[in-house]
């Protein structure tokens, strides 16, 4: 299986590419009765090709002491399967995913702390996991991995152009991650290429923070008209450099340096505080959302965010404080949490 990709990181961040790969691995904290150990996320069936772009999607969870086991026996079944399938996906509908699910149950088991140490102590450690050894949330992390996952496609895909012989796909996909590379910046997020096309459209097209001549490349994009997308290929070369430029030209206000974006005041920002609902909205981009209304406020007024429990509340308050903010306020309210922030 030389095409087979596994990707793996023990961090939640996308800089291991979990979300990319065909079998991916992120890592988590698990916990058995008040000890924590560590565990992985597992994700399967990213898709990589020209109009089918989608991230893998999380099957279960298991302990980092069961993952060796797991790929041995998941890759196994695949490689003794897959002739009877047309491709990979086709495998996973039909037994691939099943059998992660099942591997997870089975695997998920994890002895008390005082039979059997080993599987509270991570790979390459001395001593079992510890809260303190965790570093301060920093979710502006998350955003700039996302962002550096399509920045690193965009330029693969320029080295490709000058030697592939499908023109075509290499410039569609080029479109896709030139257009979904800094949508984070505005608090968006797309993993279907027609909605990134649309949104960079709408938020960098057309109000030109690059040149609005690149709106007919768009449209092309977007209707899959590939001879158009041959016929402009240097005009696609040149999009993706002026991306490249602006992201190299961003500020910590996540503003870009160019003539059409100067600092706006939000006209919510005469109020005496603003309300936002970041409830289901994952993380980081709910950082970037809340990062964003506050570039708009003045210093000393108040924005109040509703988060919800877990990863969202473990974080976004001490980025915030990171960013030089003040939490006022943080408490639970039912099933998620009331936080109060005065702009720095």
């Amino acid at each position: 299986i030389p095409d087979f990709k596994l990707n793996m990181s023990g961090c939640p961040n996308t800089c291991g590419m979990h979300h990319i790969a065909d079998l991916g691995f992120f890592g988590k904290i698990g916990r058995k009765d008040g000890a924590i150990y560590p565990a992985y996320n597992v994700l399967a069936g990213a898709k990589r090709g020209a109009g089918q772009m989608a991230y893998a999607e999380k099957v279960g969870d298991i302990p980092s002491h069961a993952v060796p086991e797991l790929v041995y026996r998941f890759l196994k079944n695949y490689i003794e399967e897959k002739d009877e399938y047309d491709d990979y996906h086709a495998y996973l509908k039909g037994e691939g995913i099943a059998l992660i699910q099942s591997l997870c149950e089975e695997l998920k088991e994890v002895p008390n702390f005082e039979d059997d140490r080993s599987y509270y102590i991570d790979f390459g450690a001395k001593r079992p996991l510890r809260l303190d050894d965790m570093g301060t949330a920093e979710c502006s992390a998350g955003m700039f991995d996302m962002i550096n996952v399509d920045k690193k496609e965009i330029e693969s895909y320029l080295t490709a152009l000058s030697t592939t012989a499908d023109k075509a796909s290499t410039l569609d996909n080029l479109l896709f991650h030139t257009s979904r590379m800094l949508l984070v910046t505005r608090g968006l997020d797309a993993n279907a290429k027609i909605h990134a096309l649309e949104l960079f459209a709408k938020h960098f097209v057309e109000t030109e923070l690059v040149s609005i001549d690149y709106l007919d490349l768009m449209n092309a994009a977007k209707a899959g008209d590939m001879k158009t997308l041959i016929a402009k290929e240097l005009q696609a070369i040149a999009l993706a450099n002026e991306v490249l430029e602006l992201y190299k030209n961003m500020d910590d206000s996540l503003r870009f340096k160019t003539k059409k974006e100067q600092p706006v005041q939000s006209a919510e920002a005469s109020l005496e505080g603003i309300k936002k609902d970041y409830r289901g909205v994952a993380c980081p981009m709910n950082f970037v959302k809340t990062k964003l209304v506050l570039e708009t406020m003045n210093s000393g007024q108040q924005l109040e965010i509703l988060l919800d429990d877990g990863e969202p509340i473990e974080n976004v308050p001490n980025s915030v404080k990171l960013e030089g903010h003040k939490i006022l306020k943080q408490e639970k309210d039912g099933p998620h949490w009331v936080v109060v922030i005065e702009k720095k």
